[in-house]
């Protein structure tokens, strides 16, 4: 009896027999060429993403980002909005300061060099699996800039003037570290993590998209 000791075909080997054949005729019972050429694109245009999004990542840890608006900041504007009572309005001062870091923090990500290009790679994704395009945006803001606005990601709240923490979860973020992620997002966010994987396993990444 005969045994067959020849190693099965890699990807290389495999992609490389694909491109030279002339069946490119898709079978929903077996695996083809024409399955290998598709996954090898469907691999390819992850891995463009994540390029894209590593780009974008770096774009954003290099700019300078709006400054918070300190305690003396909040307490100023405070007594220029007094209550019905007539004293500084700190709570109304507060959120205003908050509102206005995330809009400045927003601006920043719109104007970075490389968000057009990775929208517009989401959005052929996202087209081609059925998913709202309006989504994508708040989505990759989401990615790019995680952190809870009221604890800096600390997940719990920081003693006033002071750097210690207190043993108080962050009431804005229940103690996760994050605001809550936009409609939509934890799809969007789920294909981001699978092309950042595939860019970075290597040959894994065809592998897994044909078996």
């Amino acid at each position: 009896m005969a045994i067959d000791t020849q190693d099965p075909p890699t990807v290389e080997e495999r992609y490389t027999a694909a491109t030279n054949t002339s069946d490119m005729t898709f079978s929903p019972h077996r695996r083809g060429q024409a399955d290998v050429i598709g996954a090898a694109a469907m691999v390819a245009k992850r891995h463009q993403l994540a390029e894209a999004l590593v780009h974008l990542r770096g774009q954003w840890d290099k700019i300078d980002k709006p400054r918070k608006r300190t305690a003396a900041d909040i307490a100023k504007r405070a007594a220029e909005i007094p209550d019905k009572k007539g004293k500084p309005d700190l709570r109304r001062a507060t959120i205003e300061a908050m509102v206005w870091h995330a809009s400045a923090m927003r601006a920043c990500a719109a104007r970075l060099g490389g968000r057009n290009a990775t929208l517009g790679l989401l959005t052929e994704w996202a087209r081609e699996n059925g998913v709202d395009t309006d989504l994508l945006s708040p989505a990759l803001y989401h990615w790019l800039a995680p952190k809870c606005p009221a604890c800096d990601g600390r997940m719990f709240l920081r003693l006033p003037d002071a750097p210690s923490l207190t043993n108080r979860k962050c009431d804005a973020c229940a103690g996760t570290g994050e605001w809550p992620k936009p409609l939509g997002a934890h799809a969007i966010h789920a294909h981001i993590r699978r092309c950042l994987g595939d860019l970075f396993g290597g040959q894994r990444s065809i592998k897994s998209a044909l078996y």
